[in-house]
């Protein structure tokens, strides 16, 4: 009993469980009731018109992540990095004003070409020609989106998860409330509106909370080295965000292309279910690399940090997966007749969180450690190696679009994510000799 409680006592006045509380708690809230929605608004649409809907969503969140510049997890890193000394506390003000700067002056040029090239971009790429107006209003989301990631950036780099965590719970009740209501009415619009309605809200609170955090730091004369560091730091991130981002947009144009839209859904809906289990590896990204970027220099807390959240990761995801496995069936019931064939589709992409919750703690020590190369290029390997494994899988398989593509991610990513696993071994016996 007394270790149990030694244990529990740890557990209780750690400052990283604590926060990682926080994080899930918020998360589970937010995107409990977000798939709610979301199931709600495939239920509503339809197979067909929620493919639509998916597809340019998609294309959306594609070019918000692209024009951030990868200036979230720069932004974590650069915070942190900067609080562990009170000496560099005035260049947090110049770095957040920077930052802010770039990712407004990225995001307007994609929205701006967006906007100009909607026809096109409804046309021939995501082939809705009478939605050309939904991508013009929509173009305006790439640049709250890019503000909302740098921002939650900052929050993380300041390790504000508690704060970070009501604010997502509020967007969590804003976005199931506003759903509800405006598809009911309004149906395929009125996901748009609360769509935008949702990000206007959230941005608009994680501004408030920066500023709040910040506004007693006094802004001296600039530091050009940070802009410098920032664009050093942040273009290989960006680069892998892009190629990420990408392959997702790519991955949505070949669905259509080989089996149109419903395929599209059906895939979607069952993305759905793999963004749920992912959420909490997904917000603790930003919660490990604050940690491994504050303890970088001390070894024997960076490795404690890094087997401990695998741990967590490998156990939560497991058994999310193993309820959705069991469950497929009667989960796949929620959607309607449409998406006959989703339970397949769900049972089997579903596994794959549990490789990603892995890939997703080795991304942050990788970039806590500056190989951000590194990085990048495994996640190029990565991409381009699913989109030919699936152009190869439906074009001499059987396998329906959805099928192929959902095999072709879980076999490349159990092989690059050995990969990765490797090299981070090799860079970390090197650093220890030397």
């Amino acid at each position: 009993m007394k270790l149990v409680d030694q244990f529990k006592n740890r557990l209780l006045n750690s400052k990283l469980i604590n926060d990682s509380f926080w994080s899930i708690v918020g998360n589970l809230v937010g995107r409990g009731l977000g798939l709610v929605a979301g199931i709600y608004v495939a239920r509503q649409l339809g197979k067909d018109i929620y493919g639509e809907y998916s597809a340019i969503k998609n294309m959306v969140l594609f070019m918000s992540v692209i024009s951030n510049f990868g200036l979230g997890f720069t932004a974590t890193k650069f915070v942190a990095d900067y609080t562990k000394n009170s000496e560099h506390a005035h260049k947090l003000r110049w770095f957040i004003k920077y930052a802010n700067r770039i990712t407004l002056i990225f995001s307007g040029a994609v929205a701006f070409i967006i906007f100009i090239f909607s026809k096109y971009f409804a046309d021939n790429v995501l082939e809705v020609p009478h939605l050309e107006n939904t991508v013009k209003l929509l173009s305006i989301l790439i640049i709250i989106n890019s503000l909302t990631s740098t921002q939650i950036g900052i929050i993380s780099g300041f390790r504000k998860f508690r704060d970070l965590a009501k604010i997502n719970i509020i967007i969590g009740f804003v976005s199931f409330i506003s759903t509800i209501v405006l598809v009911y009415y309004l149906n395929f619009l009125g996901a748009i509106y609360a769509l935008i309605i949702t990000q206007l809200i959230n941005a608009l609170l994680n501004y408030l909370l920066v500023y709040n955090t910040t506004s007693h730091i006094k802004l001296e004369i600039s530091d050009k080295s940070i802009l410098k560091n920032i664009v050093s730091y942040s273009t290989p991130v960006a680069l892998q965000d892009i190629i990420r981002s990408l392959s997702g947009f790519i991955m949505t144009v070949l669905l259509i292309k080989f089996s149109g839209h419903s395929e599209l859904g059906i895939y979607n809906a069952a993305i759905q279910w793999n963004s749920a289990i992912l959420f909490i590896p997904g917000i603790l990204r930003n919660v490990i690399l604050s940690y491994f970027s504050y303890y970088n220099d001390d070894a024997y807390s960076h490795n404690r940090i890094l087997n401990i959240t695998i741990l967590i990761n490998v156990i939560v995801t497991s058994c999310l997966s193993l309820g959705v496995f069991l469950f497929g069936d009667f989960i796949s019931n929620f959607y309607g007749k449409s998406f006959s064939g989703l339970s397949v589709i769900l049972t089997i992409s579903v596994f794959n969180t549990i490789f990603s919750s892995v890939n997703n703690v080795f991304e942050q020590a990788y970039l806590s450690k500056s190989l951000n190369w590194q990085m990048f290029l495994i996640r190029l390997f990565r991409e381009i190696t699913i989109l030919i494994l699936f152009i190869l899988l439906v074009n001499y398989t059987i396998f329906s679009g959805a099928y192929a593509m959902v095999i072709a991610i879980l076999l490349i990513s159990v092989i690059t994510l050995s990969f990765t696993i490797y090299y981070y071994r090799i860079h970390s016996k090197k650093v220890e000799i030397s």
